[in-house]
């Protein structure tokens, strides 16, 4: 599963934030407040900002992290709850992507595929698109496979699609092809991260 992340890598100043947070009660900061805390290892108080920016703001990423905390600490409830709604209310992808995982763990295909395809088909989302070309090459469907892992490969440039790609090519004995994606692999390690 994975988490929404602020676009900058640079760290806000937290006292800051905490004004804007809690005496502006501003959505965003409190968010932000979260992901400091999450980063922090400190998941009780990056709960208490998410809550307050879903439950009184209704925070699309707030939703989806809540969903992440509380499937890590096996409630699978809360979960269900915050993802559904950053998933299904908001549309957000990364949600898509975790109840898309979560539902595949399950053993439930269809709604994991149902959320995979949003999440890579209408965001384009890379990550839903390897996920699911994993999920279609466990049900023996190649075709479909390598479709969702040359849209992660050729249009995002993601390192383990070029290197499921490399490996599908190489059991089809097609050299040239499995080569090429395996040197595409080699050349994007440095540069692209999953």
């Amino acid at each position: 599963m994975c988490n929404t992340h602020c676009a900058s890598h640079d760290k806000p100043d937290k006292d800051k934030l905490h004004i804007t947070a809690d005496v502006n009660n501003d959505p965003q900061a409190q968010f932000s407040l979260g992901l400091l805390y999450e980063d922090e290892q400190n998941a009780v108080l990056a709960k208490k900002y998410y809550h307050q920016a879903a439950d009184l703001h209704d925070h699309p990423g707030a939703h989806n992290n809540l969903g992440y905390l509380y499937a890590h600490e096996g409630n699978s409830i809360l979960a269900l709850q915050y993802l559904h709604n950053a998933a299904d209310k908001h549309q957000l992808p990364h949600a898509q992507l975790n109840l898309g995982l979560w539902y595949d763990e399950q053993k439930d295909s269809v709604r994991a595929k149902q959320y995979l395809h949003n999440a890579a088909d209408t965001h384009n989302f890379a990550h839903a698109q390897f996920v699911l070309a994993c999920v279609y090459e466990q049900e023996k469907n190649i075709d479909l496979a390598k479709k969702y892992f040359h849209r992660a490969a050729d249009e995002h440039r993601l390192y383990h699609a070029y290197v499921s790609l490399s490996s599908l090519y190489l059991a089809e004995n097609n050299n040239t092809l499995a080569e090429h994606y395996s040197q595409l692999a080699h050349n994007s390690q440095t540069t692209t991260d999953f």
